[in-house]
């Protein structure tokens, strides 16, 4: 439940099996399974490399926070609680609200 750690897990898994792969086709190949399409999965690398790089800009943070509270409303009617998760844990990141190594259920 705790994205770095999923992140990590993820990754290690994927680069294991295919370290000449690129950071969207482990977004499209591992977290496309895990966000429910490949386009979502490739989305979300993109914006995880630019947050992490320092070099997020102001549309892609108005996009993480616009997928995050998306999939909030679907949380509410029992559905997309694992996308919502990811999504949640990277807009807390990119709007520095929370510590990267805070652990947390939600």
């Amino acid at each position: 439940m705790h994205i770095p750690w999923a992140l990590n897990y993820l990754a290690f898994s994927h680069f294991t099996h295919s370290p000449e792969d690129t950071l969207r086709q482990f977004g499209r190949a591992t977290l496309g399974q895990v966000l429910g399409s490949e386009d979502e999965g490739e989305a979300f690398v993109e914006h995880f490399a630019q947050w992490d790089s320092g070099s997020l800009d102001d549309a892609r943070r108005k996009d993480i926070a616009r997928r995050a509270g998306a999939l909030q409303r679907q949380v509410a009617n029992g559905e997309a609680l694992t996308r919502w998760r990811f999504w949640n844990w990277l807009h807390l990141m990119a709007a520095g609200r929370q510590d990267q190594q805070t652990a947390s259920l939600f």
